[in-house]
């Protein structure tokens, strides 16, 4: 991977794809504390005599972004250049010769190495430990992380459970938590094999759950459904970042005697910080995990040691299982889903129940004259939610001038009568209207809690937006009934617009801020721009469902397409123009398949 960047390079890139470019820009730099905009580097160097490339040259190398904004656009397939392109398969083809160059009839498909190699810059990730480079792993599902169990192990004297992370293709770290574990034998430690009785409980192998599906980002690390045949020794890929450097694939040979074998050395290249990488056979098909040099041998821990572990695969199918709604009906046909990852992130954490903090999602538009999007999130949420194995029951609760009762609207949609009065003492004519609405609401709350408790289910309020605003009088009762819901274990609470308001004191911005909180509150969904990286994964996920198998390059092709023409700023587009983008996508769809 180049070092640095040249305007030659950038500013055809520039001139061809501006979305794509500003989309890296977005993604390796933090928007918050140092936002980095195209539109702003062309305007600085214009103002110094300098290209848009050149510019961006300098800032990307100086600010040492060079190697994350490589990765970024080759997670989407997309090189730099043709020359650097080039001159990286010939780069590869010359490590082969080095490595591999004594044995006899042994060659790559070169345009398979090519894909491959762009594919694993995708997959490949860094595993941070207490804030330190700890080793290497592969995304393998849309949130899993395969690695070895040693690389996230407390480092000795640490306080605590160790704070793990996970480095992505864009530069970013992601937090991340184990999903499951097998830990190496202590026999390892030595440079020893694991005694046989040993071997299926200590394969040295982990995967780590983010909370973000960077997987349908990004690219996976594909596993065989069941591990590939031992036949001796034969070439060997291994995927890593050795001492923690984005240097490429490395190649050597594996020798790979029986399906019984405990470990199986390697000789490809490799320092700290390559273990937990992939290793990949001569067909580019995953074989095992780099464990480590250990009694001077580098080895990996073969993937039949844990392909058949039952808690592996439920925990790699459960996520493969995990929904993603590309489309209300998942057809073509059907209402077509884009630009909602946050919120499908949000479902799945609450629908999972590891995030207890976390009772609910406010959707907040960026531009609160639109209401593009608000109604539409309750046919998600229920297309979501009944999807699901557990139970849900959705309400929609209407707000406005003509719901004066917003607490006995509620209660005659889940009870279908009128609610009771207050208890005595803070009845209507007892006690002001605020003490009164108070002690309704959490009756109320408290009702609709133990109803759930008896249905078995988790009940869920989607409040839609005031088409005009709130009399007081039911301002006064949403504010008591936010706080009454979001209190109760079994409700949860969608609310849909209502941005001016103050109406919950805890609102987090990420899962993983919600999940280190300890008072309840909702997570913040900002609707009203979306990008080609958000059209990128709809495409995605039709091909994948619909079993199309279209290559990245199709994919690529479809999402200009759909793109073409609409007006853009800064690499985003209006969330008015969905409806066209989603247009686009279903003609393009038919087109691809021949279907008319």
């Amino acid at each position: 991977m180049p070092t640095a960047l040249t305007a030659d390079a950038l500013d055809p890139l520039i001139g061809a794809e501006p979305e794509l470019v500003q989309a890296a820009l977005r993604a390796i730099y933090d928007q918050q504390s140092d936002p980095l905009d195209l539109d702003g580097v062309a305007a600085a160097g214009r103002g110094i005599g300098k290209t848009p490339g050149q510019m961006l040259a300098m800032i990307l190398n100086e600010d040492k972004m060079a190697g994350s904004f490589i990765a970024f656009l080759a997670a989407r397939n997309h090189p730099l250049d043709s020359a650097a392109f080039g001159e990286m398969i010939d780069g590869i083809k010359a490590d082969i010769a080095a490595t591999l160059g004594p044995l006899v009839g042994i060659a790559f498909d070169e345009a398979k190495l090519a894909r491959f190699s762009l594919q694993s810059r995708g997959f490949r990730c860094r595993i941070k430990v207490n804030g330190r480079m700890a080793g290497s792993g592969a995304l393998i599902s849309p949130r899993l992380v395969l690695t070895a169990a040693h690389v996230i192990e407390n480092p000795e004297g640490s306080a605590g459970d160790a704070v793990i992370e996970v480095v992505a293709s864009d530069g970013l770290s992601y937090p991340a938590r184990v999903a499951f574990v097998l830990p190496p034998h202590e026999n390892e430690r030595t440079g020893k094999l694991p005694p046989a009785d040993a071997a299926a409980t200590h394969c040295d192998v982990a995967l780590l759950r983010l909370d973000h599906a960077l997987g349908r980002r990004y690219a996976q690390a594909d596993l065989p459904p069941t591990p590939v045949a031992c036949r001796g020794k034969g070439p060997f890929i291994l995927v890593h970042f050795p001492g923690g450097a984005a240097s490429g694939i490395s190649f050597g040979e594996v020798e790979r005697l029986s399906a019984d074998d405990l470990r199986q050395a390697h000789t490809a290249k490799a320092k700290n910080g390559s273990s937990g990488g992939p290793g990949f056979d001569a067909d580019f098909q995953f074989i095992g995990l780099h464990q480590g040099k250990l009694d001077h041998v580098k080895r990996i821990v073969p993937f039949d040691r844990f392909a058949a572990n039952d808690a592996f695969r439920a925990a790699l199918q459960s996520d493969r299982d995990a929904r993603y709604l590309w489309s209300l009906d998942g057809s073509p046909d059907g209402h077509i889903v884009i630009g909602r990852q946050d919120f499908f992130d949000a479902l799945t954490a609450m629908v999972e129940g590891d995030v207890p903090a976390l009772k609910g999602i406010w959707i907040r538009r960026q531009d609160i004259g639109r209401t593009t999007g608000l109604s539409f999130s309750h046919e998600i949420a229920v297309a979501f939610l009944d999807g699901d194995r557990a139970a849900h029951r959705v309400f929609r609760i209407p707000t406005g001038f003509d719901v004066p009762d917003l607490i006995g609207e509620i209660h005659r949609q889940a009870f279908g009568t009128d609610v009771p009065d207050a208890v005595p003492g803070v009845q209507e004519h007892e006690t002001t209207h605020v003490a009164h609405d108070d002690d309704r609401a959490k009756a109320l709350a408290a009702r609709l809690d133990e109803a759930a408790i008896t249905a078995g289910e988790t009940w869920w309020f989607f409040l839609d937006n005031p088409p005009s605003g709130l009399l007081h009088e039911t301002q006064v009762q949403l504010e008591h009934l936010v706080q009454e819901l979001i209190a109760r274990p079994h409700l949860r609470l969608i609310l849909s617009g209502f941005e001016t308001y103050e109406l919950v004191e805890d609102v987090f911005e990420t899962v993983a801020e919600a999940r280190n909180a300890t008072r309840p509150g909702l997570i913040a969904e900002h609707v009203g721009e979306f990008g080609p990286a958000d059209v990128r994964l709809t495409v995605s996920e039709m091909s994948r469902a619909m079993g199309y198998g279209w290559s990245a390059d199709v994919i690529d092709r479809i999402v200009k397409l759909a793109l073409a023409g609409l007006p853009v700023s800064g690499g985003r587009y209006s969330a008015e123009h969905i409806g066209t983008v989603a247009e686009k996508l279903r003609d393009e769809a038919r087109r691809e398949e021949g279907i008319t």
